[in-house]
């Protein structure tokens, strides 16, 4: 198992030169795979905690007298998505999640002083998200949680973290398979990967509209693992 030092030299690494990708290559193959999601301190401290939330919400789901307030409205929007179609609940809970606070956990800037690469050092659970809104990543990922709910699988989903060239700043989306090859184009917020068959899902309250080539992918992460999209990386020299 990888150390924390060892984790953050490794994926601030990752994070300094981004490679030759554009939004419209996602791959869901793991010949990028850097490490095991729990591997990631802040992450996987995240998970651990999320246990409770997962608990509340199966007690939740089980009996309505037995629902924490701030998860009742997700009990509803589950009930609600129960019968739909794979893009219908990725529309319901797209819809849900973007209508929470957003705020910033950290600068959207990956690089700090000297050049030093700042990794994401707290991650909100679905509990914690819900109570007091988050940054890109916490919505992506709280997004994340609840299509889990919905029985799709791990492997099928990813928070990916890319760099907006056309602005220089980094965003996070949530990339779900697509079960159908033949789903029909969504919304602006809602970009479909022909080439691969996946969903690539904005994750906060800004709409995007900007050319996909001016994404690039920087790494992924989901409950299972960690996936470096900079394989031919190299560090930045101050």
């Amino acid at each position: 198992m990888r150390t924390a030092s060892q984790w953050q030299a490794g994926m601030g690494a990752a994070l300094v030169l981004v490679a030759q990708l554009c939004l419209a290559a996602y791959s869901f193959d793991d010949s990028g795979r850097f490490a095991d999601a729990a591997d990631w301190p802040s992450f996987a401290a995240m998970l651990e905690r999320h246990r409770a939330t997962a608990a509340d919400l199966a007690a939740c789901r089980a009996d309505a007298q037995d629902c924490p307030g701030h998860l009742k409205r997700v009990r509803v929007v589950l009930e609600r998505g129960a019968t739909l179609t794979r893009e219908q609940q990725l529309r319901l809970v797209n819809r849900f999640v973007n209508n929470r606070r957003y705020s910033h956990d950290r600068p959207r800037r990956m690089e700090g002083a000297g050049g030093e690469t700042r990794l994401k050092s707290h991650w909100q659970t679905l509990g914690e998200f819900l109570a007091r809104g988050g940054d890109c990543e916490d919505f992506a990922l709280a997004k994340y949680f609840l299509l889990r709910e919905f029985g799709i699988p791990a492997p099928d989903m990813r928070v990916v973290v890319a760099l907006d060239q056309s602005v220089g700043e980094h965003h996070a989306l949530l990339v779900v398979r697509r079960a159908d090859a033949d789903v029909r184009r969504t919304d602006a917020d809602m970009r479909r990967n022909d080439a691969d068959g996946a969903w690539l899902i904005d994750t906060d309250n800004r709409i995007h509209q900007r050319k996909p080539a001016s994404i690039r992918y920087v790494y992924a992460v989901n409950e299972e693992g960690v996936w470096d999209h900079q394989p031919n990386r190299t560090r930045s020299e101050d």
